[in-house]
């Protein structure tokens, strides 16, 4: 509403009404009117309807303009409401910085100012996550798998999968063909187990990996099943075994590689491959096909002069272009991606020039939504974790910073086959997402549902006695 604003506000004239001796009318003399302003009555003020709309108010305020407001915004995509209410249908969400996907609603994401991120989660300590038989499924730091429904949890303590704490080591946990399984190292005996189970809730058996009994001081971080065999391979004594066998139960079966650094084996229909590395015979990607029982292996030199497979982020078999892929880095640290069709004719894609940290973390190349991706991550500063993407192997390649740590503290997140491997997993609803886990001196994990970044988050309104609530849609 307007103040009235005038020369003389407190100055009337009395006049006498005829015929009386005691009664006058009363008139202001205002003088100079530089705003009549508005008058008090019901219609300039704020009715019950409109106050409603807020939800504070139980009697009735006024005001049209006011009204018609409180409707507009109310109403509008991205537009807060006040209620009183616990539940104002589908159409709002509760303002409690909660995550949602803007697939889920594009029209408040269209008028949403943030920009779309990845979700970050640091409330459990896990590692591993994997999905399968309708469950999100982690190795718990303290033994057990957690489980829960939905990515986000909650995540409800299951089966004991390991004991011994630090005096095993504890490779990995993954899914294959109805099994939840995972290798752990005992250095005082030599032996090596794997554990497998249907169901994180309860069962569960374990079983001594025969092949490297006395042998095998590092396990690959997951198994293949091919529709007859399962493939794993273990590291030790300066070889590679790749194990294979028809019966997860018992593993006895193996083709032996010179090895001195191991990382990484990936399988397609119909081959196998494994990246090795030879203190004198070079960087090698032994590979045959899967006919049965495997007795050797060919290979072919990715460098003769390289040995280690720290610059080098194993191999990966992408299903929809046919191609092996090897990413790497060169001596000036160049980000370089090798890849292939048939094991000999390999062609060489330029990811970043001069890359500038210790590139000593590879995380899983593989396709997600529209792009392929792969992640590197630092083990000296800045200690930064980046996520590179591209619609085509061979074409741009775009760097996401997903984590910088500013040099301060070891906080680099870890992507590493045996400790905390990002994968892809499925939800029950069929969405896809990409899974980050980290580690070093802090613990969690990312998220999200496309690389580029398609999270965001309600607004935080803390009101007492009311709700505040967004309009969605």
């Amino acid at each position: 509403m307007k103040d009235r604003s005038v020369q003389y506000p407190a100055r009337y004239q009395f006049t006498p009404v005829t015929g009386t001796t005691d009664t006058y009318d009363l008139a202001p003399v205002p003088g100079t009117v530089a705003e009549a302003g508005d008058d008090i009555n019901t219609g300039n003020l704020l009715p019950d309807e409109t106050a409603q709309l807020t939800g504070a108010y139980a009697e009735e305020p006024t005001n049209p303009q006011v009204k018609h407001a409180l409707q507009a915004v109310a109403t509008k995509v991205g537009g807060i409401k006040i209620s009183v209410e616990t539940d104002l249908g589908d159409n709002y969400a509760l303002c409690n910085g909660a995550s949602y996907k803007t697939a889920d609603y594009p029209a408040l994401a269209a008028v949403d100012p943030n920009d779309a991120v990845w979700s970050y989660t640091s409330s459990v300590s896990m590692s591993n996550l994997t999905y399968g038989n309708g469950y999100y499924v982690y190795r718990g730091t303290n033994g057990y798998l957690y489980y829960a429904t939905n990515v986000e949890g909650p995540y409800t303590q299951g089966i004991l999968w390991y004991t011994g704490g630090d005096a095993y080591y504890v490779f990995s946990l993954c899914f294959v063909n109805g099994y939840f399984a995972g290798f752990r190292y005992n250095p005082s005996t030599g032996y090596v187990y794997l554990k497998y189970s249907t169901s994180p809730v309860t069962g569960g058996s374990v079983t001594t990996m025969s092949a490297f009994t006395g042998f095998s001081t590092e396990v690959g971080h997951q198994i293949f099943y091919d529709g007859t065999y399962y493939w794993t391979y273990g590291f030790g004594n300066s070889s590679c075994r790749l194990v294979h066998t028809t019966n997860i139960a018992s593993w006895s079966s193996y083709v032996t590689m010179a090895a001195t650094d191991v990382r990484e084996f990936a399988i397609s229909d119909t081959h196998i491959a494994v990246l090795v590395g030879h203190s004198t015979l070079g960087l090698r990607l032994y590979y045959n096909t899967l006919a049965g029982a495997l007795t050797s292996m060919t290979y072919y030199v990715l460098d003769a002069t390289q040995y280690t497979i720290a610059p080098y982020g194993g191999v990966t078999y992408l299903t929809d272009i046919s191609t092996w892929v090897v990413p790497y880095t060169d001596a000036a640290y160049n980000l370089r991606i090798r890849y292939t069709t048939d094991f000999v004719n390999w062609n060489v894609s330029t990811v970043k020039t001069a890359y500038g940290g210790l590139v000593d973390v590879w995380g899983q190349f593989n396709r997600f939504g529209d792009y392929y991706y792969f992640t590197v991550g630092d083990t000296a500063a800045p200690y930064q974790l980046h996520v590179y993407y591209a619609e085509d192997v061979t074409g741009t390649w775009t760097d996401l910073l997903l984590y910088d740590n500013d040099n301060s503290h070891n906080y680099y997140r870890y992507p590493l086959l045996g400790l905390n491997y990002p994968q892809i997993i499925v939800d029950v609803n069929g969405t896809d997402f990409l899974y980050m886990p980290t580690s070093g001196n802090t613990v969690g994990y990312y998220y999200t549902s496309s690389i580029v970044g398609d999270i965001k988050h309600l607004p935080t309104i803390d009101i007492e006695s009311v709700y505040a609530y967004i309009r969605l849609e």
